[in-house]
């Protein structure tokens, strides 16, 4: 699967609370997404659990050590607080309509840390799809 220009956030399981990375079938691909946010209730894997693929890059991963990911490793920034960089109520990512045609959860305005980590060449502000 690969997703691109993603936000994945605001999501609860007992293992792997955002996604489960690289399985025997199918490899996780990343680019230009935030997974962070995320609970899991039992283990490991708050944002992912597993490996993205290598080819993953300028991602934004809240938990350190989630998915393989490392710090400043192919334009990766990982271990943020995702209450800096999405809009959130204090306690949860606030999904709503932000001129798209889904709701959405909005990077903050005032959040370096995420505009930081995209590809500013690719970047579209209407996108909310999984490719």
């Amino acid at each position: 699967m690969r997703i691109t220009h993603g936000t994945i956030s605001g999501n609860t399981a007992v293992g792997g609370g955002g996604l489960v990375g690289a399985t025997t079938t199918a490899a996780l691909v990343l680019h230009n997404t935030i997974a962070a946010g995320n609970v899991a209730l039992e283990g490991e894997g708050s944002d992912l659990v597993g490996n993205a693929a290598a080819e993953s890059a300028t991602n934004l991963i809240g938990t350190e050590g989630d998915g393989g990911f490392v710090d400043g490793v192919g334009g990766n920034i990982v271990g943020v607080d995702w209450k800096t960089v999405l809009e959130n109520d204090g306690i949860n990512p606030v999904l709503k309509n932000n001129g798209g045609p889904t709701e959405t959860i909005a990077v903050l305005v005032s959040s370096t840390p995420a505009r930081d980590a995209v590809d500013g060449g690719s970047v579209s502000s209407t996108n909310d799809e999984l490719q």
